[in-house]
């Protein structure tokens, strides 16, 4: 019954309102109670501290590591050596980098500063990433026509 009379007022305000009205989307009855559940929008666009923390510790380290491999190959060429072979950067010094960059980072957000396990986290991804971003690098400026182990072409 409720449907129907629903229904009904639905068909008399599009008669009343005309055509623009008719282009709109209402909800029906089964709709209502999902859009209910749903965090508003604004209370999902705000991260709160621990997200913007997690953040925080999962992208800083791969920028860092990047930026680590960049220094490494430009350092390289200025000295006019070639970029070649394995990665020269030791976890040793991922460790204290991201300690450094980090710990001054989270100081600044006035946030706790790393724990142990967040340490060897970031200090992993961050040697992994300056370790990936070198060897491409190498492989990209190796000189055209020499080979590498990595290419599979081992004459055994």
């Amino acid at each position: 019954m409720r449907r129907e009379w629903y229904d009904w007022t639905l068909n008399e305000e599009l008669q009343v309102l005309g055509a623009g009205a008719a282009q709109r989307q209402f909800m029906t009855d089964v709709e209502t109670p999902a859009l209910l559940e749903e965090p508003s929008l604004e209370a999902r666009k705000r991260p709160n501290r621990s997200d913007k923390r997690r953040t925080l510790l999962s992208e800083e380290p791969l920028l860092l590591g990047s930026s680590w491999a960049r220094v490494w190959c430009k350092s390289m060429q200025t000295d006019g050596r070639l970029v070649v072979g394995g990665w020269p950067g030791t976890l040793a010094e991922a460790r204290a980098r991201v300690q450094g960059h980090l710990g001054n980072e989270l100081a600044r957000r006035r946030m706790p500063s790393l724990s142990v396990a967040e340490l060897t986290e970031a200090t992993s991804a961050t040697y992994q990433r300056a370790k990936r971003d070198w060897l491409i690098a190498a492989r990209d400026m190796r000189p055209k026509g020499s080979r590498s182990s990595e290419d599979g072409d081992d004459d055994e």
